[in-house]
């Protein structure tokens, strides 16, 4: 059903016409879809027997009043019900027969349609009846049909009671839907009837997606049943949330049940969804733990070398250390103009440059190439790239540090280190200086 809006217009009505009104009830929904102001006329020229509201058939009896009046009694109900934060559906009108004074409820039902409301209308006369009266032009009718969306027609037969459709009271009686407001196939319940309504609904997004079972304070639920598709199987579940009572991988995707017969608690329903990568905080850890990386680095490289009888001045080590650190510098800055892995990529390549062929100078070509190039890649390359994968970057880092220990020890278990340091720490020959020739005088023969 459509939800009732503010007027829009203002239409031409006579608020003067006069009507007699039996009962007005400001708001109900047994008289209609949703809730409703409810207006029972006074006097109907049929006599159904068993006529559920026989005081309304006398024209003499009700209250006097006019359209003007009911209208404003009808806007101060809506402006209620707005305000308590539960809006009017409609107005129903009812009888007596509504239509043995259709011209003033003709003014009341196009009032009320011009504040957003729907108008409903119980009469004993049929679809037929209101073609002939139209046809002999009697007063009202073709414009109260003509404002009305619903329409419940028919006399009442007390001896064809209908007890399986609400708002119906006999089963010779019929619901016209007159407008695109209400519809068959809105939801409607009889007394102790129970029906099953399923909500099916599509979202997008990268983050997280939790539904709420019972609100912030724990409470007890009966008959829950939720099944969730996500197109990723690359799901987790938020921490405080229930598990499911099943899941299974379906295509490409996940497919997860939450089914309980009874349940107390507050825990909402929820699966983590793939998030897009956030660069910002990536190279903020990244260069945070650079000098993690660069002391595994020199670690490495200072045995590598004492093995291979390399000399490393400290100047060394520290125009290594700046070649090392222009990763860093490089990742942080290129990650604002381009994509997170091309700019790692290329800030990757460009210190394995910068210290292989600085290295390669006091070291050697293969020294420079393999042992430097090769400890640069995993303590730099491989290192970095530890913290794209969340929640496993502690765990990567430290099977690193003990297999590289492994490694270390494995290949200096057989060297001498006195003799590698002595080697090392004995100053490289100065090479004597050519004898100058002498200079050859020549005399006089």
């Amino acid at each position: 059903m459509t939800a009732p809006t503010q007027p829009s217009s203002t239409l031409s009505i006579d608020r003067s016409l006069a009507l007699r009104v039996g009962v007005e009830i400001a708001d109900t929904e047994a008289e209609g879809p949703g809730r409703r102001y409810a207006l029972w006329v006074q006097g109907c020229p049929m006599r159904c027997p068993g006529c559920c509201n026989p005081e309304f058939l006398p024209f003499a009896g009700g209250t006097a009043t006019t359209v003007g009046e009911v209208l404003d009694r009808i806007a101060a109900a809506q402006d209620r019900a707005l305000a308590d934060g539960t809006p009017l559906e409609g107005l129903s009108l009812l009888g007596g027969e509504p239509f043995a004074q259709a011209e003033a409820l003709a003014a009341v039902a196009e009032g009320a349609r011009d504040r957003g409301l729907s108008v409903m209308v119980y009469s004993g006369f049929t679809l037929a009846d209101f073609r002939e009266q139209i046809d002999a032009q009697t007063p009202g009718v073709a414009r109260l049909l003509a404002a009305t969306d619903l329409l419940c027609d028919g006399r009442y037969q007390r001896e064809l009671p209908d007890s399986t459709r609400r708002w119906i009271g006999s089963r010779n009686q019929q619901l016209h839907f007159l407008s695109d407001r209400h519809r068959p196939d809105d939801p409607t319940f009889t007394a102790g009837e129970t029906k099953t309504f399923v909500v099916d609904y599509r979202s997008r997004g990268t983050d997280s997606f939790q539904y709420g079972t019972v609100g912030q304070a724990a409470a007890k639920i009966r008959d829950f049943r939720l099944a969730m598709t996500v197109n990723t199987p690359a799901i987790d579940f938020p921490a405080g949330t229930l598990s499911p009572s099943s899941h299974q991988s379906e295509g490409e995707g996940w497919r997860g049940e939450w089914v309980f017969d009874s349940l107390v608690s507050s825990a909402p329903i929820g699966v983590d969804l793939p998030r897009r990568l956030n660069p910002g905080p990536l190279v903020s850890r990244v260069t945070f733990f650079a000098p993690v990386s660069l002391l595994f680095f020199f670690f490495v490289t200072a045995i590598l070398a004492a093995a291979r009888r390399k000399r490393l001045h400290p100047m060394h080590f520290f125009l290594l250390g700046c070649g090392f650190f222009a990763f860093h510098l490089l990742f942080a800055y290129s990650v604002d103009h381009f994509e997170v892995l091309p700019a790692f990529v290329a800030s990757a390549i460009v210190s394995l440059a910068l210290v292989i062929s600085y290295a390669r100078h006091f070291v050697g070509w293969r020294f420079a190439l393999v042992e430097m190039g090769g400890a640069q890649l995993v303590y730099l390359v491989l290192f970095s790239y530890t913290f794209f994968w969340q929640g496993v970057t502690g765990l990567a880092v430290t099977l690193g540090a003990i297999l590289t220990l492994f490694v270390i020890m494995q290949i200096t278990g057989r060297l001498d280190w006195s003799e590698a340091f002595a080697d090392l720490s004995t100053k490289p020959p100065t090479p004597n200086p050519s004898p100058e020739p002498k200079p050859v005088v020549e005399g006089p023969p």
